[in-house]
């Protein structure tokens, strides 16, 4: 119902002005639900499937925002493509005025496919933010590729630890003790004891130290696996 049909009844009911705006909210609410109630018992197709109850609510409900949860294989794009043709054949709007946007180009691409409207813009959130990005930047600079972010970084990085002795030994620190943090001996089973264990051995002379660690690691694994073999064996000689 429209809203000069709205302050029409409003008007013919004789309805107060400072209750005007509580009352037409819930005729509103009124109408809107024995809406979708018809359209739910008259049914609802798209292309050769038919709606359920619930899609059929989420198509039709148009008046306000709408959050719609629902696991996968439940028919979320069957019901956002028959949204998009209910708001074209059935309330005028404009495909250039519908915008479909999906997380990737797989569904964005299945969506243009099967859709029955021509116009409407189909894109992922990212390409609408690279989009809006290229529109408001000045001078219409491109974003930066991911080979001259790596560049850019690479070059900075640099720079700093050839002026900050202390930043080049903390990219240093993290470097070794980080990024390839190597297994310590004996039952280290927490990141940080392991960092902790690297910091106290492997400060000085860390590849000699680290070769002549895991020479041990290595050979106490193997003495400890025969031992395990050895007791293995008598205790199946005692059975």
């Amino acid at each position: 119902m429209a809203e000069s049909d709205f302050l029409a009844l409003l008007a013919k009911c004789r309805i107060k002005a400072g209750a005007g705006a509580r009352v037409l909210e819930i005729i509103r609410a009124r109408h809107n639900n024995r809406y979708i109630k018809r359209a739910q018992k008259t049914g609802m197709r798209y292309a050769d499937c038919e709606l359920d109850s619930q899609q059929v609510e989420a198509v039709v409900a148009c008046e306000d925002a709408q959050l719609i949860l629902a696991s996968a294989g439940s028919g979320k794009t069957l019901s956002l493509l028959a949204k998009i043709s209910y708001l074209y054949h059935s309330c005028g709007i404009a495909p250039q005025e519908i915008l479909a946007i999906s997380f990737t180009k797989k569904t964005v691409e299945e969506l243009r496919e099967r859709c029955d409207v021509p116009g409407v813009d189909f894109c992922t959130f990212h390409a609408l933010g690279n989009r809006l990005l290229k529109q408001e930047s000045a001078g219409g600079k491109q974003l930066i590729s991911e080979t001259d972010t790596s560049a850019t970084m690479e070059c900075r990085l640099v720079e700093l630890c050839l002026l900050n002795q202390d930043f080049a030994h903390a990219v240093n620190d993290f470097i070794i003790f980080f990024l390839t943090v190597p297994h310590s001996p004996g039952k280290q089973n927490s990141h940080a004891k392991r960092i902790l264990f690297n910091r106290l051995n492997l400060r000085a002379g860390f590849k000699n130290e680290l070769l002549r660690k895991k020479a041990e690691r290595e050979q106490h694994a193997e003495e400890v696996r025969g031992d395990f073999i050895r007791s293995k064996a008598v205790q199946l000689v005692a059975d």
